[in-house]
């Protein structure tokens, strides 16, 4: 009996030993599609705190320039908010997806579970069967050209903001409109009238010809980047993500602790 638990503590003490190493490998992976292997200290809204592979050396990345991040068990770690709107604008379209294998798999509708643990997709076929497809094995999905609308709004967005930050709200933007009492066209008119249809296709234009209908997800392991950037400019996003950070560092600094319980002591 004592061999046996000799024999058992020594198998224990070198199991220990050969798997001793318990650290979980994280990728980060940026908007063109270059992968990092690191070791994530921590995490909080604006910051990611990490050690490189290999390398005792501490690093740290701001949020919003990371696109996800993924560990070795296949499982999510940080969902960047250019990949969700990305999931956002290709589901529910059509188009086909091609994996990290390089398998092309058709599809007519397609819709996104943001699961952490298990992250995935259901994809629907042509045929009307469905079936679900892990998201860390896909390389990209390529949607049909619906997804230009989002160009054709960002042309009208851009081109009619334009106008009225140089005019604003004149009569010169005005057609001629006889039963309100308008009895003569703005002098701008004929321009807004030609500009904002041609912004619009203008930029459904660039968005197909830089190839905006596809969308890449899971890099390959080669060192081979995306065909472009997964990056999404937002004037919107950027003014409210500045904001909350200065707001976040406001509120943890001792001057906007001591601001704020004041404010507070004032209005319970």
């Amino acid at each position: 009996m004592e061999s046996i638990s000799r024999k058992l503590s020594s198998l224990i003490i070198f199991c220990s030993f050969l798997f001793g190493n318990t650290d979980v490998n994280h990728f980060i992976v940026y908007f063109n599609g270059e992968t990092e292997s690191v070791l994530i200290d921590s995490l909080n809204e604006d910051w990611i705190y990490y050690k490189l592979n290999l390398s005792e050396e501490s690093k740290v990345v701001s949020t919003e320039k990371v696109y996800f991040i993924f560990n070795d068990f296949n499982r999510m770690y940080y969902y960047g908010w250019h990949l969700k709107t990305n999931i956002d604008r290709i589901e529910h379209r059509s188009g086909r997806l091609i994996t990290t294998n390089n398998d092309t798999i058709p599809y007519r509708d397609i819709q996104f579970n943001r699961h952490m643990i298990k992250p995935e997709m259901l994809v629907t076929s042509p045929s009307d069967t469905a079936f679900y497809v892990n998201f860390l094995d896909i390389r990209k999905l390529e949607s049909d050209f619906s997804i230009l609308e989002y160009g054709a709004q960002r042309g009208f967005v851009w081109s009619s903001s334009l106008f009225f930050l140089f005019k604003g709200f004149s009569s010169d933007f005005v057609p001629q409109l006889s039963l309100i009492g308008i009895d003569s066209t703005g002098s701008t008119y004929p321009w807004v009238s030609y500009m904002v249809p041609l912004s619009v296709y203008g930029t459904m234009v660039w968005d197909y010809y830089f190839n905006k209908n596809t969308i890449y997800f899971n890099p390959t392991m080669e060192n081979v980047l995306f065909g472009r950037s997964m990056y999404i400019f937002s004037l919107s996003h950027m003014i409210k993500s500045k904001s909350m950070r200065i707001w976040r560092r406001f509120s943890k600094s001792n001057f906007g602790q001591k601001v704020l319980y004041i404010l507070n002591r004032k209005n319970p």
